[in-house]
Parts: structure tokens; sequence; C-alpha cells
């Protein structure tokens, strides 16, 4: 439903399906409890800094017009109408002692909301998160005197009961994707590009240098093993040679000592190149 011509209908309809009898308390008697439960929602959207939030709250609406409680020495029903007015009494009994076991300044650990159809669709309407009022409907006659006076003690245990009513609404946020940056993105485009050109670059001369550097050792090679023969040649020339050589052969040796040095270091330093690339 979506307009209140429509709730306004459903309403006469069912005003219509209630019975109703004439006893001799009341000439249009209620044979039954009239109910009418109405669900109430409301849905929002909301915009704020880019944030969307969608609200949704919901609502039962519970209007209820409760028979009169008989006392069949007055009405003196009989039949069908002694049925309805056994019903109508068990129920309202029932509701009594829910209003009591709520109303109690004692911790009651069970209320009996399942003794009847009646209180069971009160539950929601008279524990928990409700707002609920009841208006008692009484006779100026002195006739209907005890009948007054029972419903205003009713009326005034379900006034003890404790209510507390809080908003049932439930909040769906959802953050506004970012729209991208075209500057930022061409920027670090841009960059990306000249980090791979110059990555490309590193590994060329990283390719070469470890070329340079095999070439590097093997001629050294060679020329450790030349400079080995050489010493070996001269060693033999100097045991066959006089006296009068062995200055010359002394000098010559220690020129071969220092290039022996000479190319060691050379091989350590290549050595430790290699190792760090």
């Amino acid at each position: 439903m979506k307009t209140k011509e429509e709730l306004f209908n459903l309403v006469k309809r069912g005003a219509r399906n209630r019975s109703t009898s004439a006893t001799l308390m009341n000439r249009i008697s209620s044979r039954s409890h009239a109910i009418l439960q109405i669900i109430l929602e409301e849905r929002r959207m909301e915009i704020h800094s880019g944030i969307k939030r969608k609200r949704h709250k919901r609502a039962l609406f519970t209007v209820v017009d409760l028979a009169g409680s008989e006392r069949l020495a007055k009405s003196r029903s009989t039949d069908i109408r002694l049925e309805e007015a056994k019903s109508i009494n068990k129920s309202i009994s029932a509701l009594g002692n829910c209003i009591n076991a709520l109303a109690s300044t004692k911790q009651v650990k069970h209320v009996p909301f399942r003794d009847s159809k009646l209180t069971r669709v009160l539950t929601n309407s008279l524990s928990g998160n409700a707002q609920t009022t009841l208006v008692a409907c009484i006779s100026p006659s002195l006739v209907q005197y005890d009948e007054s006076l029972l419903t205003l003690l009713f009326a005034c245990r379900a006034s003890g009961m404790a209510m507390h009513a809080v908003i049932n609404e439930e909040v769906l946020i959802k953050q506004r994707p970012k729209t991208p940056d075209l500057k930022v993105e061409s920027e670090l485009a841009r960059k990306n590009a000249l980090l791979e050109t110059e990555n490309e670059s590193l590994y060329k001369e990283l390719a070469e240098l470890k070329k340079g550097v095999r070439g590097t050792a093997r001629s050294l090679a060679g020329v450790n093993k030349s400079f080995s023969e050489l010493s070996q040649n001269t060693n033999k020339a100097s045991s066959d040679k006089t006296e009068n050589n062995n200055l010359e052969v002394q000098q010559a040796s220690q020129l071969i000592k220092k290039m022996m040095e000479v190319i060691k270091r050379l091989q350590s330093k290549i050595a430790e190149k290699v190792l760090i690339q």
C-alpha cells in the first residue's frame, strides 16, 4: 500500500468481517478481537563528500480493539455466544498475566506470551523495542461499576510496563570511486619508460665488461706462462755461465720477480671485479 485511501479501505474491510452480536450487557457486542498490523518503511539516499548512504527505517504499527470480558451471569450468553465469551475471557486473562509479569518489580524469568494467539501477536508491542498506548473504555452506569473498576485496574497494571523504543534503521555506506588523475598517470608512464631504457643500457654495459674481463684474464695467463718459461731458461743459463755473469743473472731474476708480483696483483684485482659484478 502506498496511499491512505488503500489503508482506510483495508480497515473498513476488516470491520465488515468482524463478528458482533447482541447480549444483555451490550446491544452490539464484539464477539472477537480486531487486530490491524501495518509495516511502515522509509528508504532514502544521501550523498555527502563523495560518500553514498542508503538509509532504511522500518516500523511495525499494531492497532488492537479488544473485545470486553463478560460475566455470564449478566450477559446470559448461550450456545455459540457462550463459546465466544469463553474464548474472549481466556485471551483477556492471558493478556493480563503477561502484563502482570512485565510490570512486576521482581525479576520474572518467564512471560507467558504463548498462552494465547492474542499475546503471541502482541509480543513485540508489549516488550522490548516498542511504544505502547492503552485506551481503557468504561461505562458511567452504576450497573457496570464492577466491570469499570476491573478495567481501570487492568489499565493501571499496564502502565507499570517499562518500554524502550529505539529507531530501527539500517545504513549502507558506499564510497564513490576516485576518478583517475590523467596528468599523474602520464608522468608515471614517462618515468617508467626512462627507467626501462636505462636498465637495458646497464645490462649491455655489464655484458661488455664481463667479456673484457674474460679476455684480460686469458692474456694475463699467457703472459704468466711466458714469464715462467723465461725464468726457467734464465735459471739454466745462469748455472752454465761463469762467475763474471752472476751479477747480471741476479738483476734479471729480481726483475722477473717484480714482474711476477705485478701480474699477481693484476690477477687479484680482476678477480675482485668479477666477483663484484
